[in-house]
């Protein structure tokens, strides 16, 4: 007894759409955990963005403390300075300065 072969081509037809259908399903798991990934990064980059601006903020705040006190020092050494100049008549401007600051 001759029993019918299956067609090959039949059975190929069979399972090219099984083979496309678990193809695109690996596709698109790929493509899920690429997007997840994805998200992740750009709340990562955000957080990061966020922490950055913090630290530009507290950054601009110490410099602008740190120049408020150079100018407070530096006004305060000019002062006591001319003080110094002052208390020795005239701050070594020579004889023509001491007779100018004295209106001679």
């Amino acid at each position: 007894m001759n029993m019918p072969s299956p067609n090959p081509s039949t059975t190929e037809q069979q399972q090219q759409p099984a083979e496309a259908a678990a193809a695109a399903a690996a596709a698109a798991a790929d493509f899920a955990k690429a997007f997840e990934e994805l998200t992740k990064g750009e709340k990562t980059a955000s957080a990061m963005e966020d922490q950055l601006t913090a630290l530009e903020r507290k950054l601009d705040e110490l410099l602008e403390g740190a120049e408020e006190k150079i100018e407070r020092t530096l006004e305060g050494a000019g002062e006591r300075m001319e003080e110094a100049f002052e208390g020795r008549g005239g701050g070594g401007r020579g004889e023509e300065g001491e007779g100018e600051a004295r209106g001679q």
